[in-house]
This record gives structure tokens, C-alpha cells and sequence, in this order.
């Protein structure tokens, strides 16, 4: 009943949001934007979210450009859940990446450091690499 009466609008699986009328089309929206639904929404469901990555660079002054989409960064956590009002969406950034290659210790400055491209080749190394392709490769 609230939906019809347009008192609430609906914003993903089990997420509501309270609603006015829009002053140009009459039609039920959120009384708050979208990013600060998203963002009371998923502290309600447990999850701290911060801004995505653009939106806090643009908000530091680390960039004047304007981010294209709202994104949340979750951190460590995983979400699925989708929140949108309309046509626009809520997207979600996290750390695994950041995470698994500082676990892994794979950082791309730690292998350039550690290589040393002065040193000729190994004959073993200079065969391999002046081989012919042994298949279908484009080289």
C-alpha cells in the first residue's frame, strides 16, 4: 500500500527507501540522493562503506574530475546487492585486489627492483627467445 500511495519507492531486494513527490514529473522519488541512501542502506545492512576511489580523489582535490558514476568502496567485504533508483545505480568498488598482490608480494616496483636487465642473457635464455613460434602465435 505504501508503494501505490508512493510514500515509499523500492531500491533493490528488501531496500526502501521514505518518498515525496517529484516537483516536475509528480512521480514518488528518494528524499535523499542516491549515494546517501545507498550509503545509510548498507550501513543498515552491516556493512561500512566509504566513497569509490574517483569520488574521493575528486573530493580531496587529488582531481577535478567529476567521477561518471556513484561507487562505494566496500573494503574487504563482497556485495551483490544491487541499489538503484530509476536508471541510475549504485556500483562497488573493494581491496581485493590491493589485498592479494600485497599478500602474494607481487607488487610490479618490488619485481622491476629486483630485475636487472643490464646483465647480458644466458644462452638458454638467448635460444628461447630467438626460437620460431611452434604454433599459431602472432609474434
Amino acid at each position: 500500500d505504501l508503494l501505490k500511495d508512493g510514500k515509499i519507492v523500492r531500491l533493490g531486494y528488501g531496500v526502501y527507501a521514505k518518498a515525496r513527490p517529484s516537483l516536475h514529473t509528480s512521480q514518488p522519488r528518494t528524499r535523499a540522493c542516491l549515494a546517501g541512501v545507498a550509503r545509510e542502506a548498507s550501513e543498515g545492512l552491516g556493512v561500512a562503506v566509504k566513497l569509490g576511489r574517483a569520488a574521493a580523489a575528486y573530493v580531496s582535490g587529488e582531481t577535478n574530475q567529476v567521477p561518471a558514476y556513484i561507487a562505494l568502496n566496500t573494503g574487504a567485504k563482497r556485495i551483490s546487492r544491487k541499489i538503484s533508483i530509476g536508471i541510475s545505480t549504485i556500483r562497488y568498488e573493494n581491496d581485493y585486489g590491493k589485498r592479494r598482490c600485497e599478500d602474494v608480494g607481487l607488487r610490479l616496483a618490488d619485481l622491476l627492483a629486483e630485475s636487472d636487465y643490464s646483465q647480458p642473457r644466458s644462452a638458454e635464455e638467448r635460444e628461447w627467445l630467438d626460437a620460431p613460434a611452434a604454433g599459431g602465435e602472432l609474434l
